[in-house]
């Protein structure tokens, strides 16, 4: 079902939602989010439409907080699995699940990788394995400068004080999340309508303590400086891996640790690993489920025509650097147009991984 005809003066009124899992055979062809997706949806919905539930830019360019961030994540996984194979003695999950992790081209490599004792070479190799390579335009996300994070996180991040859990089905590495959400409103007094949409993303890892489950996720920046933990303690993205890791594996969680690390590392490197451990309570996966709410009435309302999705200008340039579509947005109708037929599709899909 979709939304029919929303009306400014009449809301739609959200009355329940129900969380399941989800299955391919039914739920494949359902429009998804994630927490990138909502956030940009949030911000302006244009760019939300455009960009991310389209799909659309106007050039698909090297992103290196990106690629910097996704070497090292395989790396960070490397990490764990190398525990899992030594320290938690279970060489046999941990070889099976790399070949999940890393696929089967990259596979064989981190298996033999994973051998070797010397956790320090080992975590060198899978990162120098990555393919990254340094840009002259950035002084920071050099090769040179993760080595030594990567060296620093391992020394400090004991995967001893939460090991790695795991089962005959699950192991708490890299794991895929994706559920479905279907919710129930009403417009106005009309009939109780359904739209369904599945919820994606990927938590870095999953351990435990004494007290239950924790999900941890692993966070890189160039500057872990000021109140960069304060965020943690609101932001919905781990809000929603506790939700969808529950779903998963029919459990309460509501713990998470976030694991920042810096590139470069500052002068004082004690200041270049940060874990900020965060709980989360009933009225934060309420204010959870509002949030996603959120997105899905702008995706509904403006699914049919995209660009004409509100202009919010408040983010017009953040983080230093202009929105990818300002010379479209600031353009008179004709080169508008002109702009978004030109733009080529460039997206990843959670739904054709894994």
């Amino acid at each position: 079902h979709a939304l029919k005809d929303c009306q400014l003066m009449l809301m739609p009124r959200l009355l329940s939602v129900d969380l399941r899992d989800y299955n391919p055979v039914t739920d494949s062809a359902l429009p998804w989010l994630d927490h990138t997706r909502i956030t940009a949806l949030l911000a302006c919905p244009k760019w939300g439409m455009v960009r991310y539930m389209e799909g659309k830019t106007t050039e698909a360019k090297r992103s290196l907080p990106l690629e910097a961030g996704h070497a090292l994540h395989q790396c960070f996984a490397f990490h764990r699995l190398h525990h899992l194979f030594h320290q938690q003695s279970r060489p046999d999950i941990a070889v099976k699940h790399a070949a999940t992790v890393y696929g089967a081209d990259q596979a064989p490599q981190m298996i033999k990788l994973l051998e070797d004792k010397n956790l320090n070479a080992a975590v060198l190799e899978c990162l120098y394995a990555t393919g990254y390579y340094n840009d002259p335009n950035d002084a920071k996300r050099t090769l040179e400068n993760m080595e030594v994070s990567l060296l620093h996180y391992v020394a400090n991040h004991d995967l001893s004080l939460n090991p790695i859990y795991f089962t005959d089905e699950f192991v708490g590495i890299e794991v895929p999340i994706r559920f479905t959400m279907d919710f129930a409103f009403r417009i106005g007094n009309s009939e109780v309508q359904t739209v369904s949409y599945l919820y994606c993303g990927r938590a870095d890892g999953v351990s435990y303590d004494g007290q239950g489950l924790i999900i941890e996720e692993n966070k890189t920046s160039t500057s872990l400086a000021g109140d960069w933990s304060t965020q943690w303690h609101t932001s919905h993205q781990p809000t929603g891996y506790c939700v969808g890791i529950g779903v998963m594996l029919k459990q309460h969680i509501n713990k998470a640790n976030i694991i920042g690390l810096q590139i470069k590392l500052p002068r004082n490197v004690l200041d270049g690993y940060k874990p900020v451990p965060i709980e989360r309570h009933q009225r934060q996966f309420n204010e959870w489920i509002k949030w996603v709410w959120s997105a899905v009435l702008i995706n509904e309302t403006h699914k049919a025509d995209p660009v004409n999705a509100p202009m919010h200008t408040q983010y017009c340039y953040r983080y230093f650097h202009p929105c990818p579509m300002w010379m479209m947005c600031s353009s008179e109708q004709e080169l508008h147009d002109d702009f978004y037929k030109e733009m080529v599709v460039d997206q990843w899909n959670p739904l054709e991984s894994d």
